[in-house]
């Protein structure tokens, strides 16, 4: 075989590696969202509270050191402010410094057009505020055996305005062993359906459909139904190293999920636990870091990013290299 032939040989069997070669998506920066952070979030050992209105465009933002919660467009601006000081609604805080003696556990926005905000507050007997688009206070949940407890202090809601809660099992007559923690799914306050955690390591997340997600340390997930009976098993490729949390499911029921200890990584799975995405460094985190990270029903992956000039939260989506 002479030099010409060698060379065409070579470079088709170069294309057909390149063809067989599965190219995964990668997260980009969404340079339209630049939201800035008040300057208590960079007290990383609080939990710092955030979550985005997709219905009116703005991004609700707990600012603990003035006791009020921010309310900013995707540009950063502000819209208004809505003070929790002195509010009765909202609780009392445990005594104390650091984390618990703060107000303000969690918030989320329904994705419904009537845009509730429900906020999880208080220590010494943990609530739900429900708040409307405007700031308003629109009523409380004070019946619900809350758990405030680090990791399980999250809020879910779907596109039908039901709202998911863990809650200490061992205080529910009838429900559960004792200790056990469960995802309960209720509507005006009262339970429709609970799941029992099979351990304190699990995590949850709900779809935009109302799907939930249980995921526990073996890395296997539960996903059940929105009326509370389970639909399937599936394990999760490990990509992330063991200790990933699943923090969100999209409307295409993409799980997207996050692990480290020094430095935190996403990776996103399939309903059926195939990674589709990742694993992708996203930010370097100290060990006592509270910060959330949240996605929206589009795969729009939120979190708190270090400028020069501060703090600000950004919007990472899937891009196809």
């Amino acid at each position: 075989m002479n030099m010409r032939y060698r060379c065409t040989f070579g470079f088709a069997l170069l294309l057909l590696v390149f063809a067989g070669c599965e190219s995964r998506p990668i997260f980009v920066r969404d340079r339209s969202f630049q939201v800035a952070l008040p300057d208590c979030w960079h007290d990383v050992t609080v939990r710092r509270c955030f979550d985005v209105d997709r219905v009116h465009g703005v991004v609700w933002i707990d600012d603990w050191a003035n006791d009020q919660l921010l309310v900013r467009r995707y540009d950063g601006s502000l819209v208004q402010t809505v003070s929790y000081r002195n509010e009765s609604a909202f609780g009392q805080a445990a005594k104390g410094e650091g984390f618990y003696a703060h107000l303000v556990f969690s918030l989320v926005c329904s994705p419904r057009p009537d845009n509730l905000v429900f906020v999880l507050s208080g220590t010494n007997e943990p609530r739900i505020v429900v708040l409307d688009h405007n700031g308003d206070i629109l009523g409380t949940y004070t019946h619900l055996n809350i758990a405030p407890v680090s990791g399980h202090l999250h809020l879910r809601t779907d596109r039908e305005g039901y709202l998911y809660v863990v809650e200490k099992i061992n205080e529910i007559p009838g429900r559960g062993s004792p200790g056990a923690l469960g995802l309960t799914k209720c509507y005006a306050g009262f339970a429709m359906w609970w799941l029992q955690y099979a351990s304190w390591s699990y995590d949850s997340a709900v779809a935009p459909d109302g799907t939930v997600y249980l995921v526990g340390g073996a890395n296997v997930v539960e996903i059940y139904h929105p009326d509370g009976h389970i639909i399937k098993l599936s394990s999760i490729e490990d990509a992330l190293g063991g200790g990933s949390r699943l923090i969100g499911v999209d409307q295409n029921q993409r799980m997207f999920l996050v692990g480290g200890s020094e430095k935190r990584y996403l990776a996103v799975h399939d309903s059926d636990g195939k990674l589709i995405a990742g694993p992708q460094f996203i930010a370097a985190l100290g060990a006592a870091d509270r910060t959330p990270v949240k996605i929206d029903d589009l795969g729009g992956v939120y979190f708190v990013k270090q400028e020069s000039d501060g703090l600000y939260l950004a919007r990472f989506v899937l891009s196809n290299q």
